[in-house]
């Protein structure tokens, strides 16, 4: 009997053991499970987010270019409503035209740019059948008229709707109209498509499933990568539209999107503009494959614990490779998420390495540099294809451009390569260094390039049309420097005619005397017309370091005449000893006829006898620079008015006096060659403009800025690199 319990006990103890071991291992391997499968879906949703803030930053770089253009058909607009004020023209203007043909052509996506009055009456648009200048429909109702009409100022965007004009479904873009006192005038309407700009964003093909949405700050929809018909007008998730106004950008998860469902997204907001970015991707996959893995897990904890012993350490090593080749996959999945991204991206981005000589050696190209060049992608297999695409003589300034990136770790530059088909495209490169490497001898670098043909030809016109303004405003002038020594020599050649006809004794000395003031006074209606001819040509100065007095003495001969006709004396006090400065003759010239421009309109309401500029110009040889000030006797500056004068389009001028360009070029201008300029509000009374030019010093390279070759690489383009940082704010001390 004591023998057969003995026997029993023996018998289950094992089974007992083997049933406690087995529950043990059950519950720690469903543990293990649990935690793998969180890890593994946390490191997926990790991977998502960071796809999604990339794709949202070049969503929002796509968009800004599309508002860029935006802007500037609204200061283009805002001279169209003037012409139509003043006088309308007989037959449409240029800009009237421009912009017509720009609607008719859909280009930015713009449907209709239009013009509506002080009392919502819908007097010019670029739509067909919309009479020019005729009250031809009332808008009023419309809330894009109603909140400028009550006082808003700034960009607004509506909510999707059909345009009654052009009869489509459109978002109005709109600004106010106000007169020189600021009194409200109308509106300004661009239309764009969303549909249009829905596909644009489509066209991205960021990932499957990932929508990309443009939505106004309260959170109404604008226009979506899919399915725009069905969201445009509806409500973003609230809860998510609160996080969208207490960060400018972010990312995580939204409880339900638009259309229902939990979603992984980023946003950014566009500055300047009440508009929001949102990029989403959907969670399902990732919890598809967190639940795809928890039933592989399973399967393999009861493999192991139905193998025990060897067959357990087989399934737990068998384990360990197939998670191994999980995360491989994983990994190998995000790597191609990243190409895919990198080849959606709006240019041709790249990697590589470089040197503190500018020695570069690139290491990845993707296909988008096909459309910025035209070539193939097997082409630039060379490293030194691209180098051989770049206009002569710029290889050494994009050289000097890697030598800036590794002593400032980011920088821009602008140059041309030759495309495929023949012509020059101009580029933006922008490089930025990811970590230095060999004890900091070298760089690691990250850059993109894109085609900016089209916005150096839009600046080329704004150019222009500043230079144009500027001779205008000299024609007065020009016509008085001419009259004057025109009469001199008509008087001297009567007088000598009739001395010569006389022929008594003494004539013929001063008859010859008379012919040598014609012949100085023909000199110098020569002169100030030779300088004109040479004001009015753009990027012909080939050199680098140049002299203040002949940029003073060049500015004075064309703007003498106007600053007389105005009663404007000027005082000079320019030290023969001043070294040169880094920078171009014509260019200065423009800044200093604008700011002589500006003095004398400062000046209209001064008294006689204070009405004076005086110039002046001393070194700074703590900061090798030479400082060049412009002193009027003016109104000085309002305070209101102090962040604004370096914008484009910003002016405060009469209407018709003023194009709000002379401020700015001369910003980029200066910029561009490496100083600075200010404007303060002078003690004792009047402004004074602060310009500081660095000097020219021995074995200096010159800043190659005009005719063919331009390489930005000594201060960047006028309106890119000296607005990288933002406008300056002038500074309006109290009298």
């Amino acid at each position: 009997m004591p023998f057969v319990a003995v026997h029993r006990t023996r018998s289950i103890r094992p089974q007992a053991l083997l049933l406690v071991l087995l529950l043990a291992c059950g519950l720690v391997g469903l543990w293990v499970v649990d935690r793998a499968v969180e890890t593994s879906r946390a490191a997926g949703e990790r991977a998502a987010l960071r796809v999604t803030e990339a794709a949202v930053q070049a969503v929002r770089q796509r968009l800004e270019r599309s508002l860029e253009a935006v802007a500037s058909l609204h200061a283009m607009a805002r001279y169209v409503r003037l012409d139509l004020r003043a006088e309308p023209l007989a037959e449409p203007s240029a800009i009237e035209s421009y912009l017509v043909k720009l609607a008719r052509e859909g280009r930015f996506g713009v449907l209709q740019v239009a013009i509506i009055d002080a009392d919502g009456m819908l007097i010019w648009s670029t739509v067909p059948g919309v009479e020019r200048g005729a009250r031809s429909m009332d808008l009023a109702d419309r809330t894009h008229f109603r909140v400028h009409r009550d006082g808003w100022r700034d960009p607004y965007v509506s909510s999707p709707l059909v345009g009654r004009a052009s009869g489509r479904w459109s978002v109005q873009v709109t600004r106010p109209l106000l007169d020189e006192t600021g009194g409200f005038l109308g509106v300004v309407v661009v239309s764009i498509d969303p549909l249009d700009l829905g596909a644009d964003l489509e066209n991205l093909d960021f990932a499957p499933g990932a929508v990309a949405t443009l939505l106004r700050q309260d959170g109404i929809i604008l226009t979506r990568s899919d399915e725009p018909v069905a969201f445009m007008g509806r409500s973003f998730n609230a809860a998510a539209v609160g996080s969208f106004a207490t960060r400018p950008s972010g990312s995580g998860r939204v409880a339900q999107g638009p259309e229902g469902g939990a979603r992984l997204c980023a946003w950014q907001r566009i500055p300047d503009w009440p508009l929001v970015v949102v990029f989403e991707l959907d969670e399902t996959p990732i919890a598809e494959a967190a639940v795809a893995f928890r039933r592989l897990l399973l399967l393999v904890l009861l493999a192991v614990l139905t193998g025990l012993g060897a067959a357990g350490l087989l399934g737990i090593s068998w384990f360990g490779r197939l998670r191994e080749r999980a995360e491989v996959a994983r990994l190998h999945g995000a790597a191609q998420e990243v190409r895919t991204l990198l080849e959606a991206l709006p240019g041709a981005a790249y990697r590589g390495q470089i040197s503190a000589t500018g020695e570069y050696r690139r290491r990845h190209l993707s296909s988008g540099i096909v459309q910025v060049s035209g070539w193939p992608l097997t082409a630039f297999e060379s490293q030194d294809f691209y180098a051989g695409l770049m206009a002569p003589g710029e290889t050494e300034s994009r050289a000097e451009f890697l030598r800036r990136v590794f002593r400032l770790s980011d920088a821009v530059a602008e140059y041309r390569i030759r495309s495929a088909a023949g012509p020059w495209v101009w580029v933006r490169d922008h490089c930025r260094v990811v970590r230095f490497t060999d004890g900091g001898d070298h760089a690691e670098v990250v850059g993109l390039i894109i085609d900016i043909t089209s916005e150096r030809q839009l600046k080329a016109q704004a150019f222009a049309t500043a230079k144009l303004a500027t001779l205008g405003e000299m024609a007065t002038g020009l016509a008085h420097e001419l009259n004057q020594p025109s009469a001199s020599i008509t008087l001297a050649a009567d007088v000598a005619a009739f001395e010569i006809d006389r022929a008594a004794a003494g004539d013929l000395d001063s008859a010859r005397g008379r012919l040598d003031d014609i012949a100085r006074q023909a000199m110098r209606m020569r002169e100030v017309i030779d300088h004109f001819q040479v004001f009015g040509r753009m990027g012909e100065s080939k050199e680098g370091v140049v002299g203040l007095q002949d940029v003073v003495s060049g500015a004075l001969k064309i703007g003498t005449g106007m600053l007389k006709a105005a009663g404007i004396g000027v005082t000079t006090d320019l030290p023969e000893a001043l070294p040169p400065v880094c920078g171009q003759l014509v260019p200065l010239e423009q800044v200093m006829v604008n700011l002589l421009v500006n003095a004398r309109d400062a000046m209209a309401a001064t008294p006689p006898d204070l009405r004076s500029i005086a110039i002046a110009a001393r070194p700074d040889a703590a900061a090798s620079q030479l400082v060049l000030t412009v002193r009027d006797h003016g109104h000085g500056l309002a305070p209101e008015h102090a962040g604004r004068l370096f914008e484009p389009f910003f002016t405060t001028k009469p209407v018709g006096y003023g194009t709000g360009l002379g401020l700015a070029i001369a910003y980029g201008t200066i910029r561009g060659f490496g100083g600075s300029i200010a404007i303060e509000n002078h003690p004792e009374g009047g402004a004074v403009v602060i310009i500081r030019l660095n000097q020219a010093a021995t074995g200096a390279v010159a800043i190659e800025n005009a005719g063919e070759n331009v390489v930005e690489v000594a201060g960047g383009d006028a309106f890119e690199d000296a607005w990288a940082a933002g406008p300056p704010r002038a500074a309006v001390p109290a009298p």
